[in-house]
């Protein structure tokens, strides 16, 4: 591919500095990728994939194509778009039919006569949550050249998602929901410690968990990681389990 002109260049530039008069999220997505499909020569479709509570959907797309390609990596659990946001990195597809990388997504892209595929991470709060995907019928249709004029382009999506309040959360309520999670397992794990050292019941050991975390005036978490923490490697004999209990005690 060759180098895209100056002008075209400046237009993208131009086109992220005047996203941010779009009032929406969607609506700025869907305005990036039209022009993209618009302005990258060999695109023959675009669109932006989000990480929405953990799980990838297309929420702008240049029409069903995009749907289509994507589609093909949530139902094999590999492709480019999902490597992207994973690497935080981009990742791009030269020649469909000679790549390695992505076996299972392969069959899928080309049985939608897609030969390269171009995407570029997108970040928000510290994070990749999600991708600008270009996908065309040419081999070799993007080169470092393409990345270079889509960084403005996708600094903007990313700036729009990071100012997105329903994004931010969203993201928010994953983060509190795996912290519960793992906060719960934990507390259940050092419950059963508890359980088999001072054999108790279970209602017993959460109030031992909760006292104790009371005394110090510290989380019931932070008191399960310092009561697994004291468990040695393997089974534990019955001198190891006292030396617990008196950990706990």
């Amino acid at each position: 591919m060759q180098e895209l002109p100056a002008e075209a260049v400046e237009r993208l530039a131009r086109v992220a500095r005047l996203l941010s008069t779009q009032r929406t999220l969607p609506a700025k997505l869907e305005t990036i990728v039209a022009i993209v499909k618009r302005t990258i020569p060999a695109c023959d479709s675009a669109g932006v994939c989000l990480l929405i509570e953990g799980d990838p959907m297309s929420v702008g797309v240049t029409d069903r194509l995009t749907v289509e390609v994507d589609l093909v990596q949530y139902e094999t659990g590999e492709g480019p778009c999902l490597a992207a946001i994973a690497e935080s990195q981009v990742i791009r597809i030269d020649v469909i039919e000679r790549d390695t990388r992505f076996k299972r997504f392969a069959p899928g892209a080309l049985a939608q006569e897609i030969n390269s595929v171009l995407s570029m991470p997108l970040a928000a709060h510290g994070r990749s949550v999600g991708a600008l995907d270009l996908y065309s019928h040419q081999v070799n249709a993007f080169d470092a050249h393409t990345e270079e004029a889509l960084r403005p382009l996708a600094e903007a999506a990313s700036e729009a998602i990071s100012r997105s309040p329903l994004y931010a959360y969203s993201l928010d309520m994953v983060d509190g929901l795996v912290e519960n999670l793992e906060s719960r397992a934990l507390i259940a794990q050092a419950s059963g410690v508890i359980m088999a050292n001072e054999r108790c019941t279970s209602d017993a050991a959460l109030d031992r968990l909760r006292g104790l975390a009371l005394a110090e005036g510290t989380s019931m978490r932070a008191v399960a990681e310092r009561v697994i923490g004291a468990l040695p490697a393997g089974v534990p004999s019955a001198e190891q389990r006292r030396s617990i209990g008196d950990e706990v005690r």
